[in-house]
C-alpha cells in the first residue's frame, strides 16, 4: 500500500479529491494534504510519499518549483501535475522535469483514480525489477570470486583459448599494477588433506598485504598474486602467513616466491614457480622446517644437474632410466662422479629423485586430468604395467591412494 500527497491551495479541491475516492481500492493506504508549495516540500521530505499530486499555481512555491526542488533527489515521489487549460507552458516545464502524469482541471474521480492506479502499477513493476536486479547483483557477487578463480586458473594453465576470455581476464585483473609477483604455497599431505583452505584463509588474513592481491586454490597449491609496489617485504609476509597456518594445525609449508612481471607474463612466471615447487629435492628441506621459502631468483643448479633433471622430465615414461645410462649415453661422463654431484646438489640419490619426480607428476596429472585412468597414469610415468606398485608408492608419498587423491584435489 502506498502513500499519496495532495497539494493544492484550494481546500475544496484537495479535500474533495481526498474524500471522493476509495483510495484503498486504488492501492493507497495513507493520504496527506498540503495547502501550499512550501508545506508540500516539508511533507515530501518528512513523510516520503510515493505519489504527489501538485497544483501548478500555489502560494509560497509553485507546483513546478516543488518538482524542481526534488529534481536531483533519488528517492522522490512520482509527481502528478494539476493544471488549468490556460497553463500549457507549465505542462511543457513538467515534461522537461520528467513528469509523466498530467491532469487538466476539471478532472473527474475516475480519471484521477485511473492515473494513480497506473502509477502504482508502474511502481510495483519498478520495485519488482529493482528487487530482481539486487538479487542478480547479489548472486553475481557470490559467483564473481569463483569466476575470477576459474579465469585465472585457465590463464595460468594455458587452457584459455578464446580471445574473448583473454579480454575478460585482462579487464578483471588489470588493476594498474606495474609489477606483479606470485607466491605458491603447498604443504605435506596429512590424514586431513592438504590444508589448502587453512593456507588460503591465512593468506587472506595477512595484515601486511596492502593494495591489490588475489588468492586461489590451484591443484594442491595456494596461489597468491599481489602488487609488488603495495606490499610489505614479501618474505616477512610469507613468514606471517606461515605462522598463521601453523596455528591452524598445518605443518611443513613450502612457499616459492616467483619472479616479477606484468599481467600477461603471469603464465610463464607461474610455470617457473610451479616447476620449482614440484622439484622433489625440496622435500628433504620441508622435513626439517616449519616454513620453507624458496626464491626463484636464488634458485640455481649446475648445468650438469640441470641436464639430468631435464632428461628425467622429458623421459619420465621410460621405466629403464638410470643414472648410469644418463652419464654414459647423454652426458658422456663418469657415473660415480655424476652420482656424487647429484646427491650434493639435490640432497638425495638419483633413484630417490626419479621416484619422487614420478610421484609428483602423478599428483599434478591427477589434479588436472579428470578422466585419466590409474593404469594409464602408471604406464605414462614409467611404472609399466605394475599399477599396484605405483599405487603403493603413491600412497606412501602422499598418504592417499591415487583414486582417493583425485577426490581430494
Amino acid at each position: 500500500m502506498r502513500t499519496l500527497l495532495i497539494a493544492d491551495d484550494e481546500r475544496t479541491i484537495r479535500e474533495g479529491i481526498a474524500n471522493a475516492i476509495n483510495w484503498k481500492n486504488v492501492g493507497v493506504s495513507r493520504v496527506l494534504l498540503a495547502s501550499d508549495g512550501r508545506e508540500a516540500v516539508k511533507m515530501i521530505e518528512n513523510e516520503q510519499p510515493d505519489i504527489a499530486i501538485v497544483d501548478i499555481i500555489m502560494p509560497e512555491l509553485t507546483g513546478m518549483e516543488v518538482i524542481s526542488h526534488f529534481r536531483d533527489v533519488r528517492e522522490k515521489p512520482e509527481f502528478v501535475v494539476l493544471s488549468g487549460y490556460g497553463e500549457f507552458d507549465y505542462a511543457q516545464q513538467a515534461i522537461r522535469n520528467n513528469v509523466r502524469s498530467y491532469l487538466l482541471k476539471p478532472c473527474d474521480t475516475k480519471e484521477i483514480s485511473d492515473t494513480i492506479r497506473t502509477i502504482i502499477q508502474n511502481l510495483e513493476e519498478k520495485s519488482a525489477s529493482e528487487e530482481e536486479r539486487l538479487l542478480l547483483e547479489d548472486n553475481l557477487k557470490q559467483l564473481m570470486p569463483q569466476a575470477k578463480e576459474k579465469l585465472l586458473r585457465d590463464f595460468l594453465t594455458g587452457r584459455m583459448k578464446k580471445q574473448s576470455d583473454l579480454d575478460l581476464f585482462c579487464r578483471l585483473f588489470d588493476h594498474g599494477c606495474k609489477q606483479l609477483q606470485m607466491v605458491l604455497f603447498c604443504s605435506e599431505p596429512s590424514e586431513h588433506g592438504f590444508g589448502l583452505e587453512e593456507i588460503r584463509a591465512a593468506v587472506d588474513s595477512a595484515s601486511a598485504l596492502f593494495g591489490w592481491y588475489f588468492s586461489m586454490i590451484a591443484g594442491d597449491c595456494v596461489v597468491l598474486v599481489f602488487d609488488v609496489e603495495k606490499c610489505d617485504p614479501i618474505k616477512a609476509v610469507i613468514n606471517q602467513i606461515g605462522a598463521k597456518v601453523c596455528e591452524r594445525g598445518v605443518k611443513k609449508v613450502c612457499a616459492v616466491l616467483s619472479s616479477r612481471g606484468e599481467l600477461r607474463s603471469m603464465k610463464e612466471i607461474y610455470r617457473e614457480a610451479l616447476q620449482i615447487i614440484r622439484q622433489p629435492l625440496h622435500h628433504s628441506q620441508r622435513e626439517n622446517r616449519t616454513v620453507t621459502i624458496i626464491d626463484a631468483a636464488d634458485y640455481h643448479q649446475s648445468s650438469v644437474v640441470q641436464k639430468v633433471i631435464l632428461y628425467v622430465k622429458e623421459n619420465v615414461g621410460n621405466r629403464n632410466i638410470t643414472l648410469s645410462y644418463i652419464a654414459t649415453n647423454v652426458l658422456y661422463m663418469n657415473a660415480d662422479y655424476l652420482g656424487r654431484l647429484f646427491k650434493k646438489e639435490c640432497g638425495m640419490k638419483f633413484s630417490e629423485y626419479l621416484m619422487l619426480t614420478r610421484l609428483e607428476m602423478a599428483r599434478e596429472l591427477l589434479g588436472t586430468i579428470d578422466d585419466i585412468r590409474i593404469y594409464e597414469l602408471a604406464y605414462r610415468l614409467g611404472f609399466g604395467d605394475d599399477t599396484a606398485y605405483f599405487s603403493k608408492m603413491f600412497q606412501r608419498h602422499t598418504g592417499f591412494l591415487p583414486s582417493e587423491y583425485r577426490l581430494k584435489s
